[in-house]
């Protein structure tokens, strides 16, 4: 019997024995994993290939607390980067905040700074040691974010994005970016947003070249979107077949404003089309730089053109010919506000150079003469929109024909023209000396020095009375 009971108090204490075991498997197992929280923050650590959710949390009001500060340190393999793709994203508007930086410690100056509910689809951080911190206001609370953070170990390769990826935009790069499976029809039910960090909101900008465009009118649409004040306002929306091709469009940033974003949706359940592909240029030089090659013509347009254009809008060219050639503009079309929303037309590298003309209204010369390879073109609008005009569409050519063709026997076209002391430009009617023909409006523009006065003198003058004026 004694030997009985001796065996049972054995069996008992090994039974205790692994039991205790069990227990401290248990927890270690426990502390090991939460390690880091998905909404606790916290160290993580992942193999290639591997992801963990991160996210703010909700509590029984469907928000995320206030006075959050929540921290995530992320690690991956040296040869890997850092993914974020993003589920959702819904936070207060410049009172919350997403923070993410590179390296093992939080600072003051992270990569990117999110707020609101406009963000890039996902961001791809090449590093292999990354932050992400989120913090929430006193008396604050939306329904939060959620995001997957993967280990991507593959080089991206993909010189086309379409997936909305968030960039910070290099001076003079250009990101080219499309509908989902462009050229075929994009699916239905999607939206992708693209973000894009200027280097310095002052001095930079974004310009969209939309190389194609196809989407089903009204249903689907790429938006411009930048923040302003307290919110995110769409700046311009595009839809349909009518887009204009190979023409830069300034997206209108505010002096506020850090990012760009361009958002692409489609209907859950509309008929798709083929989408759309652009090159996304950011440019920090005074002015939009266009490069001609001989007797090359460029088109130049208001954005939105040949709708109303924006109002409180500031957008510039700088036009370049060859070395030998001049540079001639030609108005297809021209309606602003009178005295308010203006076209200015200068010479030289940049708009502090010499401004020579200054057109505004429906009444302006065809053809623009700037006796120089250097040309800058800046337009201006008031923030009035009581008003509404179309703007300008003018082809900007250079001409390298000789000096002799260049200075025109008789102009009977009509031109803005810079004079200089003692120059002598000769016009006449249509046709002259023969008839000229009915219906004509010709207008001639000439800008001359300081200090100068300018001498008509007319040779020959035979009209239609009371009909025909000058």
């Amino acid at each position: 019997m004694d030997r009985l009971n001796r065996l049972v108090k054995r069996i008992s204490i090994i039974m205790l024995w692994a039991t205790i075991i069990m227990v401290a498997g248990l927890t270690s197992g426990t502390k090991a994993a939460a390690a880091a929280g998905s909404q606790t923050g916290g160290r993580v650590k992942l193999g290639e290939g591997e992801s963990f959710i991160i996210e703010s949390g909700t509590n029984q009001r469907g928000v995320y607390d206030s006075d959050l500060d929540i921290l995530w340190r992320v690690k991956v393999p040296e040869s890997c980067d850092v993914l974020i793709v993003f589920e959702s994203f819904v936070t207060a508007f410049q009172y919350d905040y997403l923070y993410i930086g590179n390296g093992t410690k939080k600072s003051d100056y992270p990569t990117w700074t999110l707020s609101g509910y406009t963000v890039p689809s996902q961001i791809r951080m090449n590093f292999s040691t990354v932050w992400i911190r989120f913090t929430s206001a006193p008396y604050s609370g939306r329904r939060g974010f959620r995001a997957n953070i993967i280990s991507t170990c593959e080089q991206d390769n993909t010189t086309v994005d379409t997936v909305g990826s968030g960039y910070q935009a290099l001076d003079g790069e250009t990101y080219q970016i499309a509908s989902p499976n462009y050229p075929n029809n994009y699916p239905p039910g999607i939206t992708l947003t693209w973000a894009f960090q200027l280097p310095d909101p002052r001095d930079c900008r974004i310009y969209v070249t939309f190389l194609d465009f196809e989407t089903e009118q009204d249903n689907d649409q790429v938006l411009f979107r930048t923040t302003e004040g307290a919110s995110t306002k769409d700046k311009e929306s595009f839809s349909g077949g009518s887009v204009p091709l190979n023409h830069p469009i300034l997206v209108q940033m505010e002096d506020s404003s850090t990012y760009a974003y361009i958002r692409f949706t489609s209907l859950e359940r509309s008929s798709t089309a083929r989408g759309f592909m652009a090159n996304v240029t950011a440019d920090c030089k005074p002015g939009y730089h266009v490069e001609l090659e001989r007797n090359e013509t460029y088109r130049l347009q208001t954005s939105n053109y040949p709708l109303y254009y924006l109002t409180d809008s500031d957008e510039s060219w700088v036009i370049k010919a060859p070395q030998s050639c001049d540079i001639l503009v030609e108005f297809a079309r021209f309606d602003t506000q009178l005295n308010q929303d203006v076209l200015h037309i200068g010479k030289g590298p940049d708009m502090s150079s010499n401004e020579l003309f200054f057109l505004s209204g429906n009444s302006v010369p065809r053809y623009l003469e700037v006796k120089s390879n250097l040309a800058w073109v800046r337009f201006t609008s008031d923030q009035d929109d009581s008003s509404r005009h179309h703007g300008f569409d003018a082809h900007v050519t250079s001409t390298c024909i000789n000096d002799a063709a260049i200075e025109h026997s008789f102009d009977t076209r009509g031109t803005a023209v810079a004079l200089s002391n003692g120059d002598i430009y000769s016009i006449s009617s249509p046709n002259y000396p023969n008839d000229y023909g009915s219906e004509q409006h010709i207008a001639w523009m000439f800008r001359i020095p300081d200090n100068c006065q300018l001498n008509i003198v007319i040779n020959d003058f035979v009209t239609e009375g009371t009909f025909d004026k000058v």
